[in-house]
């Protein structure tokens, strides 16, 4: 497949699972405010508590479980996926470039 056409297709799959990530971040919110509210601490307390649980929680997510996920997804995808360089490129590094990064 050209490099162009692989990285339409690879940003279509990856589509609903960067929706998906995006959606989830206010959902950590939400789980922080209520394990900070469930204490019974002064409010000052409450909010720092909540902070600091929002940030542990966003960033176990985020380097835990969406990167990896994302790269199952690329690992599956270049597994599957021949791609071809659109300019005739010795080189295959290139042509996977693009499909991560396109030319602009």
């Amino acid at each position: 497949m050209l490099d162009f056409r692989a990285h339409k297709l690879f940003w279509l799959i990856c589509l609903p699972f960067r929706a998906i990530a995006k959606i989830s971040f206010y959902a950590v919110v939400l789980l922080a405010i209520v394990i900070a509210e469930s204490t019974s601490y002064s409010a000052i307390a409450k909010i720092a508590m909540a902070y600091l649980v929002m940030e542990g929680i966003a960033l176990a997510l985020s380097l835990v479980v969406w990167k990896g996920l994302f790269w199952a997804i690329k690992s599956t995808f270049f597994w599957l996926v021949d791609v071809v360089s659109f300019t005739r490129s010795q080189y295959r590094r290139g042509a996977r470039n693009c499909v991560n990064r396109p030319r602009i």
